[in-house]
């Protein structure tokens, strides 16, 4: 995470009226994967973590918070000092890969805890909201 923060240049985000009717709405997006080669080694978690801090890199935005002012303006605000990180998860699960194709990826079918938010958009303790959250 260091070398994400070390690379983190301050900037705004200005957001256009349309950006921000979607900002209360989570999105959810379920993704599973066969360990078709039954690799003891399949999808390590330091490699994906480390690959996620090098996707934030690319998209600092997504550690930003949104800062709203009275007039309606909205903004994304970067800042290193101030970053509003993405929530990040690892976990393991009993479920095997057969039963979810079994399901036919049926949501009653996956693991316990998958998904990390609801619906609607919620503020975290400290008052902002993840503009992103992962579960691995």
């Amino acid at each position: 995470m260091d070398k994400f923060v070390s690379t983190v240049e301050n900037h705004e985000i200005p957001l256009h009226p349309l950006d921000t009717q979607a900002a209360f709405l989570n999105v959810p997006y379920h993704f599973f994967y066969p360990n078709t080669n039954q690799s003891d080694d399949f999808m390590p978690n330091d490699v994906l973590r480390d690959s996620f801090y090098r996707a934030l890199e690319r998209f600092p935005i997504l550690a930003g918070y949104l800062r709203s002012e009275g007039t309606g303006k909205t903004t994304v605000v970067v800042d290193r000092n101030d970053l509003n990180m993405p929530e990040y998860l690892e976990s393991t699960s009993d479920v095997l890969f057969s039963e979810l194709q079994d399901a036919k990826f049926h949501h009653s079918s996956w693991p316990n805890g998958l998904s990390t938010t609801g619906p609607i958009t919620v503020a975290s303790a400290n008052g902002r909201i993840k503009l992103m959250n992962v579960h691995v």
